[in-house]
């Protein structure tokens, strides 16, 4: 499937048990598309998705790690602990930091 200007993945992959995939050189350009990539989750080992947009999305590894945790191989290089380690780290929320609300009349200091 590389190389064919394709914008959409199918939501129906029929079953197939892939292990490769080259969506390589297509117009793939949100996040939201690789989502559809999860039915294969079990089987899939090498992917390809780079000369896509959404290879340049800060998330795109993260959420390929996520939705495909098995996986072996993205964009022709050997995915690591470290990589995974990093997108483990990235899946988790922000802490929110709390704010103490200014007082109304309070003064001032400046540095």
């Amino acid at each position: 499937l590389a190389g064919n200007a394709l914008q959409h993945l199918p939501a129906d992959w029929g079953g197939a048990p892939l292990a490769q995939l080259h969506l390589h050189a297509n117009q793939l350009a949100h996040l939201e598309e690789l989502e559809k990539l999860e039915p294969l989750a079990d089987t899939l080992m090498s992917l390809t998705l780079h000369g896509n947009p959404v290879n340049c999305h800060e998330a795109y590894k993260v959420t390929l790690l996520a939705l495909l945790p098995q996986l072996r191989a993205l964009d022709f290089s050997t995915l690591t602990p470290t990589d995974r380690d990093d997108a483990r780290y990235r899946q988790r929320p922000v802490p929110v930091r709390s704010r103490r609300p200014a007082t109304a009349g309070a003064s001032r200091r400046h540095w």
